[in-house]
């Protein structure tokens, strides 16, 4: 159901499509974090809610989100028990689509009242395109794996976050990309030159959190005995090792491993540890099989 998604703040992602309402312009989107989060909603008291609304106090009861859907043009009120049906639905496909719990979604819509949604044309494409995939091995997943798995777990680095014109190679624990005896290239000189003052007076290191519910999402102060000697470059949940992850650069002096530090999680500190990476697959093996 959701093809494609942009993502612009780490953590999150946005997505938006067409899914014939009313028109061809685009009717319906959504947010989508990486990991489960705490969530609160505020509802109407009107005695006779919209479907929506029901379904979504049924889904914000123990607090946790993970996506966040709304289509225009349809409000899906006055639609009796068949518009509840729907939003559920709308739920359930959402969460196939993004490999998640049907419950972590919130429906939202906006529009003409006393009209169903035009369910047939969505649900009809997804399962069009799950009878004619499941053959070929379709499964339905998550974009969130990219992040996490693909890269965090693996110690990959983000060009414009854990990487940029602020650090060298050397200091983002990527010296071993750098071959000073080939031929001339743009920066060697520069390369040459940090490499010849000695140790990285800071380094990008992967930090563990001590709550795996804490999750970062960049630009966390990281403090050590009191003191912030850094911020988080970039950071999610591994949902192969279970772990919170966070990357950050720190002082040399605090980058040795299993230094204990400290980083700010929405207004809680939370300790975490400077850990070897990459916390999964450190042989390389699996991704050579």
């Amino acid at each position: 159901m959701i093809e494609k998604k942009i993502q612009i703040v780490p953590g999150f992602s946005w997505f938006g499509k067409n899914i014939g309402i009313k028109d061809e312009t685009l009717d319906f989107g959504g947010i989508l974090a990486d990991v489960p989060c705490q969530a609160a909603g505020v509802f109407t008291r009107n005695t006779m809610p919209g479907a929506p609304v029901l379904v979504g106090r049924e889904h914000l009861r123990d607090g946790r989100l993970q996506a966040v859907i709304v289509n225009s043009k349809n409000a899906n009120v006055a639609t009796m028990q068949q518009g509840v049906e729907d939003s559920r639905r709308i739920c359930r496909l959402v969460a196939e689509s993004c490999g998640i719990a049907p419950e972590l979604v919130l429906p939202s819509s906006t529009g003409v009242i006393g009209r169903r949604l035009p369910m047939e044309q969505g649900a009809a494409l997804w399962d069009a395109l799950w009878a004619a995939g499941t053959p070929h091995g379709l499964i339905p997943a998550g974009i969130g794996v990219y992040g996490t798995t693909g890269r965090l777990e693996k110690g990959y680095r983000v060009g414009g976050a854990d990487i940029g014109p602020e650090a060298d190679p050397y200091q983002s624990g990527l010296g071993f990309c750098v071959k000073l005896d080939k031929t001339d290239f743009i920066g060697r000189e520069t390369l040459a030159a940090a490499k010849a003052a000695g140790p990285p007076v800071k380094r990008l290191r992967c930090l563990v959190l001590d709550d795996p519910r804490s999750v970062c999402l960049g630009n966390e102060p990281v403090r050590f005995e009191g003191q912030v000697v850094g911020r988080v470059a970039t950071g999610g949940y591994g949902f192969a090792v279970e772990r919170s992850i966070a990357y950050a650069y720190l002082p040399t002096e605090h980058a040795a491993f299993e230094t204990h530090l400290d980083v700010d999680v929405f207004g809680t500190w939370v300790g975490a540890t400077v850990s070897r990476e990459p916390l999964y697959d450190p042989t390389g093996e699996h991704i050579r099989a």
